[in-house]
């Protein structure tokens, strides 16, 4: 009788730890929840983004002649239906409020800012029921800040006005283009990656994140909602050599999943771009990430030139693509 009530103490123990840990893994997966959940505080970012090839290559990727190339390749039927596509091209989330869920959108909010379930309705409080944005206190900002990035927000760049916020975070967003524009993600292993390449899937060694990103997609809506703006001098020279330390890095490590000679050919590019933009840096954190290219050293970078709010456009600046040049 004994043996048998330890027995039953044991599974029922054994039961309960294990829906601890499932219910620990459900909070440590976010879901997507979609552009449109985001669109009625975010119009005016809703309104570029709906015109940008991120969003507009949702109509017609998957029918391009590439497409079924790169997919036969995988050994897929359909583009929209491939996990390995999904990673980057899609918005697996509801194709409205509460529907069903698919890759029912392009490259999107949550594609670049990370899975919004948990943080949508935490980076939007500015306090108790009623308060205003204006009103907001310090305090409050600095823990909305905090939470938010802590349920899966990839923050979309330092603020001085918000206490404590880490001066690296700039990092997180650029190593996330470059997760997908340089085929370096981690979930994407490196033969999938050859076999994508050899039937023709782009890879541009030349991606360069001031380009890309401050053209089409500029949303820079932080103080008008009818006023993007462009960067300054010193922001642009900031972001371009956050872009050069997030693409050094995820090239090297790209290098190490495959032997594939396409693949290393284009990661190699684009290591010896960064290295020769972050060869320009007179700073001590430069030089550590260029002899050991990880991702804390890039990150005491990225801190270094935010925290101390430095303006390398002496040094970087005329290697910085011209407004001319945007995509």
């Amino acid at each position: 009788m004994l043996m048998s009530g330890l027995r039953q103490l044991g599974l029922a123990v054994a039961a309960a730890m294990a829906l601890m840990i499932a219910g620990s893994a459900a909070q440590a997966a976010p879901e997507n929840v979609g552009p449109e959940e985001c669109k009625d505080c975010h119009s005016p970012e809703y309104a570029v983004w709906e015109k940008t090839p991120h969003a507009e290559s949702y109509k017609d990727i998957h029918k391009r002649d590439l497409a079924d190339k790169v997919t036969e390749a995988l050994g897929e039927r359909s583009m929209k239906r491939s996990d390995t596509c999904g990673q980057c091209h899609y918005t697996e989330a509801p194709n409205r409020p509460g529907g069903r869920v698919g890759n029912n959108f392009g490259v999107s909010c949550e594609s670049c800012h990370g899975p919004g379930s948990e943080y949508i309705n935490i980076h939007n409080v500015y306090g108790p029921k009623g308060t205003k944005k204006e009103d907001e206190t310090p305090l409050h900002k600095a823990e909305r800040f905090a939470k938010a990035r802590e349920a899966g927000m990839r923050l979309p760049r330092w603020r001085e006005d918000v206490p404590d916020m880490p001066t690296d975070v700039n990092y997180d967003v650029a190593a996330n283009c470059f997760n997908c524009h340089g085929m370096a993600r981690e979930t994407l292993e490196g033969d999938t990656a050859g076999k994508m390449l050899d039937a023709g899937h782009p890879l541009n060694p030349d991606f360069e994140l001031v380009k890309y990103s401050q053209g089409t997609i500029r949303h820079r809506f932080y103080h008008s909602t009818q006023d993007n703006e462009e960067m300054t001098p010193a922001e642009l020279s900031r972001w371009y050599v956050t872009g050069q330390a997030a693409s050094l890095v995820q090239a090297a490590n790209a290098m190490q999943k495959t032997q594939h000679a396409k693949y290393i050919a284009a990661q190699e590019a684009r290591a010896e771009k960064a290295r020769a933009a972050l060869g320009a840096l007179d700073l001590a954190e430069a030089k550590a990430l260029l002899a050991q290219p990880t991702e804390a050293n890039a990150k005491a970078l990225v801190g270094k030139i935010y925290g101390d709010k430095m303006d390398l456009s002496g040094q970087v600046g005329s290697m910085i693509p011209p407004k001319s040049e945007y995509k």
